[in-house]
Order: C-alpha cells, then sequence, then structure tokens
C-alpha cells in the first residue's frame, strides 16, 4: 500500500513496506529529492532503522545465553507496517512485535512512524513503545537518501551544509568498519557506557563539505556535533533540503557507491555499530536506548526544504 501526501506546494508518498518514505516532491519546481530505490546500486529509499543501526558483528548477539541473528539496520525496514490513520497531509503507521520479530528480537514493542505535510516540512517522526513488563533496550535511526543533482545543477554545485560551523568528533572504526574505543563506569553504580576513540573531524570547511564522488563510501560517524540541521545544499542557487538532528548523539554520513547514480545520506542516529572487540552481549551493544515498561521515545527526523 502506498498512501500520498499532498499541500499547495509539495507531494510525499510513503510505502507500508517499511514505512518507508519513497518521494518527496517540490511541486512549483518538479524537484524530487528522494533517491529512487534503483536496485542494482542501492534498493532502500529512505528505510527506518530498528531495533538496531548499522551492523551486529557475525551478524547475531547474545541475550540470556541465547543466540538471536539480526541483518543490518534491524528488520523494521523489511516488514509490512499497518496503517492507522491518514489524511490528506498526515500518515500514521504501525509495527507491533509478532511471532517473527520475537525469533529476532525477544521484547514487546510497538514502532509508530507519522509523517506530516507542514508547509516545505515533511515531519517525519518514529515512536517506540514499551510494551512489555521489563526494560526495553533498542536502537533507532533513519537513513533517508537525498538524491543530486536538480534540474539546472550540475553535481559540482553541490555540498553538505551545517548549521554551524564546528569540529565534531570522528569516530574511529577498525579496518572492517566496527567502532573502537572502551567502556566506562558512571558513578553511583549506574551501567557502564560505551566510549569510542575519536578525532576532531577535518572535513567541515565554514559549514560546509565539498560533495565528491565516493567521500562517503564508507561511512562516516560523527558524534559531539552541535548543528540542529545538516543539508544537502545547491551551492549554485543556496537552495537545500534540511535534515533535522537536533539532540541525536550520531549523525551518518553516506553516500551511493555509484558515480553515475549520486545521492547522499544525512542519518541521524541513537546507537552505533557493534564494537571491535564484542563478545555479542546485546548490552555491550554501543549507544543502546533504555525504556522502562509503558514508557515511550520519539525520534524526529524532519526534513525541510529552504533557502538555506
Amino acid at each position: 500500500m502506498e498512501i500520498t501526501l499532498s499541500n499547495d506546494g509539495f507531494q510525499a508518498c510513503i510505502s507500508s513496506s517499511g514505512a518507508q518514505l519513497l518521494s518527496f516532491k517540490n511541486l512549483s519546481t518538479g524537484v524530487e529529492h528522494i533517491w529512487n530505490g534503483n536496485p542494482q546500486v542501492w534498493k532502500f529509499r529512505a528505510p527506518i532503522l530498528f531495533p538496531i543501526v548499522s551492523r551486529l558483528k557475525d551478524g547475531y548477539y547474545l541475550w540470556k545465553e541465547q543466540e538471536y541473528p539480526l541483518t543490518n539496520h534491524g528488520f523494521a525496514r523489511d516488514l509490512e507496517h499497518t496503517l492507522v490513520e491518514s489524511s490528506a497531509t498526515r500518515v500514521l503507521w504501525r509495527l507491533t512485535d509478532c511471532e517473527y520479530t520475537r525469533k529476532l528480537f525477544p521484547w514487546p514493542f510497538v514502532l509508530e512512524t507519522e509523517y506530516r505535510l507542514e508547509g516545505s516540512t515533511l515531519v517525519f517522526c518514529t515512536t517506540v513503545t514499551n510494551s512489555g513488563q521489563e526494560e526495553l533496550i533498542f536502537s533507532i535511526g533513519s537513513h533517508t537518501g537525498l538524491v543530486y543533482p536538480w534540474s539546472g545543477s550540475t553535481k559540482d554545485d553541490f555540498a553538505l551544509r551545517f548549521e554551524q560551523d564546528e569540529v565534531p568528533d570522528f569516530v574511529q572504526v577498525s579496518s572492517d568498519g566496527f567502532p573502537v574505543g572502551s567502556w566506562q563506569a558512571k558513578e553511583n553504580g549506574q551501567k557502564k557506557r560505551f566510549v569510542p576513540q575519536t578525532i576532531p573531524y577535518p572535513h567541515i570547511r565554514c559549514g560546509q563539505i565539498k560533495l565528491q564522488d565516493g567521500f562517503f563510501a564508507s561511512g562516516h560517524i560523527l558524534t559531539n556535533f552541535t548543528s540542529r540541521w545538516v543539508a544537502l545544499e545547491n551551492t549554485a542557487t543556496g537552495e537545500g533540503v534540511k535534515v533535522n538532528t537536533a539532540g541525536y548523539p550520531y549523525l551518518v554520513l553516506w553516500q551511493s557507491p555509484s558515480a553515475d547514480h549520486p545521492f547522499v545520506c544525512i542519518e541521524p542516529w541513537y546507537g552505533l555499530p557493534d564494537w571491535d572487540g564484542t563478545s555479542h552481549q546485546w548490552e555491550e551493544k554501543p549507544g543502546l536506548v533504555s525504556l522502562q515498561p509503558g514508557k515511550s521515545f520519539t525520534t524526529n527526523q524532519s526534513l525541510t526544504v529552504d533557502t538555506i
């Protein structure tokens, strides 16, 4: 099932498969901002990442001495989500635990994804609710593919624009892409937390990173940033698509593996891939969110077409 939202200036299309955004189009210019999902390059367009972000080392984790397999970025992107309600400018989808998910992730949960068109902003929020009787721990994030160049422009016109001219931390990873770092105990007997090894990120100049083919091909993981948004910007016109990053602990930048089919993903995350020295215990996955029974956690990945 696909639901189309529209107002006077913009149109968005969302699929029940993964509650995934398929299209976000500026009706006045005809510009499509979302990658088309060409399976020969990358079959997704804007997947929701739950209950993990990125990868588990060796593809599994352990919980209470039982082994659970999980593919990259979790299962939410691969499953049908139920339509809860919709209108001309709003749609709400729901995914709940079932026999299939409990073989991969033993916790009860409700995952709701809401899209709302408000002027030139597509509000894009995901809410996780703990519907079980014990603590729920998980990761969540988004992976929206923004296509470029737009009509009348070239690839050389495009850059990533940070709200602030800043130097965030650049998370260091092993040769196979897993973060390196150490676990540190918190005070007052609280749980230990993973502290990734980082260096100052050297690539932002005057708040901007000029796009080059393959530059983010292996993914750059940033933390300790202050920008409330990061945008794909047409530097020739000053127009851009802002992705909300406010409040997120991690931001991943990744781009198309094909220079002939350019797109870039601005990915706000709660969580990290497995750390390099993991023993596969679930509680050792860095950056997990903890929810007590009956509590909810909401993330905001909204997109705004604007002049930067």
